[in-house]
């Protein structure tokens, strides 16, 4: 039996209970009320005319006189009565057991709603994530590009969008990454299925010994670092900032391959938690 049928029962249940207890405790007090010899419908005592024949004759005698008749009728009462309060007891406890089974289904149903929310929310949010990304010497070679472009791949449109990167070196020699500073793209929308890149140049135009610095990254002396960090604000007004680490020497390097640490943070300094 389900449980939305055994709380239908236990309520049928109560309330018989409780319209039995009613009818019970009814009828005790109508027999209590009942009016006698002397008095009239509504218990007000009735004068009668009678002769002096007749109020002798009314008198009881000795034999007929019998005191356990009205103590029977005071037990019986007190039985009903204790009958009638079981039964109200009963049917409280029932009705108590029903209110309990309804709240529980009550809790549920929001705890199912929620879990509904929380899926339509995952569903319908942006996800904003790496499309590509490349640390490549210029066919000039004469300095390294950057290039990182961003797609959503949500289903809503990922607000507020800023995006900023920047690259280092690290030399054997310390092993220490010297980083550059941050270069910051303004903040823009990005609707779903669209794309936000950005290309800068690792060595600035003020850098000396670009050459040497990339004949090292080849060589393996040093290794190349890029670090990225974006954030973005989605349809339910919830903040994600997601960075990123790059690194590429050696053969990687010459092949355009690279290798990624992926995070997640709250930060908006976009330093690794």
């Amino acid at each position: 039996m389900s449980d939305s049928c055994r709380r239908d029962r236990g309520a049928l249940v109560a309330l018989g209970l409780i319209l039995a207890a009613v009818v019970l405790a009814a009828w005790i007090t109508a027999f209590q009320n009942r009016p006698g010899r002397y008095e009239s419908g509504d218990g007000n005592p009735q004068p009668q005319e009678h002769s002096a024949e007749d109020a002798i004759g009314r008198i009881p005698s000795a034999d007929s006189f019998d005191p356990w008749r009205d103590s029977y009728a005071q037990w019986g009462m007190f039985g009903f009565s204790a009958i009638a309060t079981g039964i109200s007891i009963v049917a409280v406890v029932w009705v108590r057991r029903a209110w309990r089974e309804a709240k529980r289904s009550a809790d549920a149903a929001i705890a199912n709603v929620d879990v509904t929310k929380e899926i339509a929310r995952r569903q319908l949010r942006a996800y904003l994530a790496t499309d590509s990304m490349g640390l490549g010497q210029r066919v000039d070679g004469k300095n390294i590009d950057y290039v990182l472009k961003l797609k959503n791949f949500g289903q809503t449109p990922a607000n507020q969008v800023k995006l900023k990167v920047r690259t280092g070196l690290c030399n054997g020699d310390d092993g220490i990454v010297h980083w550059g500073e941050f270069v910051e793209r303004p903040s823009v929308d990005v609707p779903p299925s669209q794309f936000l890149g950005v290309q800068i140049e690792v060595f600035g135009i003020n850098e000396t010994n670009i050459s040497e610095k990339i004949e090292s990254i080849i060589a393996r002396r040093a290794k190349l670092h890029a670090h990225a960090v974006y954030s973005y604000i989605d349809i339910y007004s919830m903040k994600r900032t997601t960075g990123f680490y790059a690194s590429t020497w050696g053969d990687t390097f010459r092949l355009g391959e690279i290798g990624i640490d992926v995070y997640e943070t709250e930060k908006d300094d976009g330093v690794q938690p």
